[in-house]
């Protein structure tokens, strides 16, 4: 739990927006002393090449006007160019890496900052040194986390397996799942989309596939995801969740030698809309997922009664919404999911929308 509370605080640090003086921060490059003495600064295309690789960026195209602050942008060195995650803001309190593009190394907007941990990083980023890497595992694993999480560095294998260990290893279920959603899902690189990071859930099933992980929380969590949360989802949500319910259904089969899982009813349930894409979609061509949502879940026939002689089969759960076609009374329709007070159903024509429960009969 320790440990969990210092990754918590570590990472809630990027994305802090209150702000008390600036000035103070930007004014001062806190471990410029004490690395540049014996740093011995790589070359100016090895520089350029891993910080392109590591974090996404051109680093002589990259300007102050493209980041994100939490007041006014300061004045900064042109030697000097602060790199945060696409949905960061840089504040007093806040952990951002800076780019001495002199020097060529990079520095760190942490007050906790030591000297040895600082070169170890840069060691670690610009030298592939093993040793550092280890030291920065065993002293300043903050660093590590902070790599992926942020900026979706993924290219270095050893580091992607030590974050996905600790996953897998190291937390009860809840503590799993808070660590997991800063890890699988996020940008890659400075500019990258916030999505999925489908790349790091295969490895993590690869590594971890009898080890029980709860994929349809993050499935959730993506078609939950709300703008005004500050992270705008920019990946395809219902294929995003769709890829995380065909996991979940492919350890119950492998794992529970069940087909069928309590939490991919509970997404299909709670997001109506989603399980009509799915169906619209093919299931985005997810085998399990499909077979699930043809054989397992409830279909009851129902009949249309409306005084009117016919009701209107809808494209959402609003009567304002589009009309996908009109009903007569008294014909047959399927009823695939009843959510709230309008119901999916499926006409004889194959055609799936919603219909206000009022209008529906069962036949029994």
């Amino acid at each position: 739990m320790y440990k969990l509370i210092l990754i918590a605080v570590f990472i809630s640090l990027t994305h802090c927006k209150k702000v008390n003086d600036e000035n103070k921060i930007f004014n001062k490059n806190i471990m410029t002393d004490s690395i540049s003495t014996d740093w011995i600064k790589p070359d100016k295309i090895t520089f350029e090449k891993k910080i392109l690789n590591v974090f996404g960026v051109d680093i002589n195209s990259y300007s102050v006007s493209q980041q994100k602050y939490s007041g006014q942008a300061p004045q900064r060195n042109k030697d000097i160019k602060i790199l945060i995650p696409k949905f960061g803001y840089i504040s007093e309190s806040e952990g951002h890496p800076e780019v001495n593009l002199t020097q060529r190394y990079i520095s760190w907007l942490d007050p906790e900052e030591d000297s040895i941990s600082l070169k170890n990083l840069n060691k670690y980023i610009f030298y592939d040194d093993n040793n550092a890497f280890i030291n920065l595992k065993n002293k300043k694993s903050g660093y590590l986390y902070y790599l992926l999480i942020d900026f979706g560095y993924t290219k270095d294998e050893k580091l992607v397996d030590f974050v996905l260990n600790e996953i897998g290893t190291d937390f009860t279920r809840d503590e799993k799942m808070f660590f997991a959603e800063t890890v699988f899902i996020g940008a890659t690189g400075v500019f990258g989309k916030y999505e999925l990071r489908k790349d790091l859930i295969k490895k993590y099933y690869e590594k971890f596939s009898s080890s029980e992980f709860m994929y349809f929380s993050l499935a959730e969590k993506i078609l939950n995801e709300k703008e005004d949360s500050g992270y705008i989802y920019e990946g395809n949500r219902s294929e995003n969740a769709a890829f995380l319910l065909e996991y979940q259904l492919e350890y119950s089969e492998k794992q529970l030698g069940s087909s069928v899982y309590g939490g991919v009813d509970y997404v299909l349930s709670k997001f109506p809309e989603f399980l009509t894409d799915l169906r619209n979609n093919n299931a985005f061509n997810y085998p399990l997922l499909k077979y699930y949502i043809e054989n397992f879940l409830e279909s009851e026939s129902y009949f249309i009664e409306d005084p009117d002689g016919f009701t209107n089969l809808r494209s959402s759960t609003s009567s304002s919404s589009n009309i996908i076609q009109k009903i007569k009374s008294g014909e047959k329709i399927e009823v695939q999911q009843k959510n709230g007070e309008w119901w999916l159903v499926k006409t004889k024509e194959g055609n799936t929308g919603y219909v206000h429960k009022s209008r529906l009969k069962s036949l029994e």
